[in-house]
């Protein structure tokens, strides 16, 4: 054991440490309770409600977000963030694009419209860096699909991102059996659109849910 200027002296550095590790986690709790509120409830849910789902005090929400603009921004990074780590795993595959597609299109139906979110309701600088944000996450396996001569070369991330939403309509659609095979079906009538030349010689580059 050391003396006990030497333990104080430890104390006062290994201190701060532990609160900003702490902070850090509180923080990190406020947010995924917002992620996971704002899909099941809405938008407008109490943010008293989000600072008990994060067992934390409504004071300490407001020192990390101040208003609703702030914590909605860090809701939509933390969604970001997830969906480019999911369309990571594809990296390696020519049709990773159509997965990635259906897998916004899994999002936009499981929030609730958690995109629609930010596009209805919220400033535009919120707004823009979302779609930038998104926009770039497509952006590598929408190249590779070019790349590949699955999709157009004048298609860019922006028509993507609508492909996207037309697409969770097809899995939100009372036709289908299940969400799975309406996106599916979605996908598959929207390639004329989105593949080059002859459409029908592309339909089986379209990968199903069970190849994914």
């Amino acid at each position: 054991m050391g003396r006990p200027d030497e333990l104080m002296a430890r104390q006062k550095i290994e201190r701060p440490k532990i609160e900003r590790r702490d902070s850090h986690l509180r923080r990190e709790r406020i947010v995924q309770a917002a992620v996971e509120l704002y899909c099941s409830e809405g938008y407008n849910v109490a943010l008293e409600k989000i600072a008990d789902r994060a067992l934390v005090g409504r004071a300490t929400l407001y020192r990390f977000f101040p208003d609703r603009d702030a914590l909605t921004a860090a809701v939509m990074q933390e969604v970001t963030e997830d969906i480019t780590n999911q369309f990571r795993q594809w990296d390696d595959r020519d049709d990773g694009f159509f997965l990635c597609l259906k897998a916004l299109a899994v999002l936009t139906i499981a929030s609730h419209g958690l995109q629609e979110m930010v596009a209805l309701r919220q400033k535009p600088s919120i707004r823009e860096q979302s779609a930038r944000d998104f926009g770039a996450a497509i952006a590598a396996p929408l190249a590779r699909a070019k790349a590949a001569g699955l999709v157009r070369e004048d298609l860019t991330s922006h028509d993507a991102l609508l492909i996207a939403r037309m697409v969770a309509v097809g899995g939100m659609s009372e036709l289908s059996e299940n969400a799975d095979a309406g996106i599916d079906h979605a996908l598959r009538m929207l390639m004329p659109i989105i593949a080059p030349g002859d459409a029908g010689q592309h339909r089986a580059v379209c990968p199903t849910s069970r190849s994914a």
